[in-house]
């Protein structure tokens, strides 16, 4: 779950960046160390206007709201968070937890939609300018 999760929102980063896309090289990342360092792991992407073509830029405000919505949840889900953070990276454990759901719903779904919205991020800035 991290490691796809920061990937995704890293290589959406890096085409924001004007960095060429290519497969993320970091090392595998665990729940546990999106938690600890959030602002190294699933910082805000916000598209810039230069990284989209015409066709996209008057969707811009609405995709970057979406994805600051996205993050914002992310970030709530990850305050509410009372375990310690490597709780999160054996899911077999989960069940062992008095507030299991948590941990099964609240801040996996955050991650995963936030994810989801940096792959639809970079699907964005990667259209071609017909």
């Amino acid at each position: 779950m991290g490691s796809r999760a920061v990937g995704a929102v890293e290589l959406a980063s890096r085409v924001a960046d004007g960095v060429p896309a290519t497969a993320p090289t970091s090392l595998p990342v665990f729940p546990s160390d999106v938690l600890a360092l959030a602002k190294i792991h699933v910082p805000l992407l916000q598209i810039p206007d230069r990284a989209v073509s015409a066709r996209w830029q008057a969707r811009l405000s609405l995709e970057n709201a979406g994805l600051a919505g996205d993050h914002q949840r992310l970030v709530a889900a990850m305050k509410v968070v009372e375990s310690p953070p490597a709780a999160f990276d054996e899911p077999a454990k989960v069940a062992e937890r008095q507030v299991a759901y948590l941990l099964e719903a609240e801040f996996p779904a955050a991650l995963h939609e936030y994810a989801t919205s940096c792959a639809w991020a970079l699907a964005t800035m990667s259209a071609p300018a017909f």
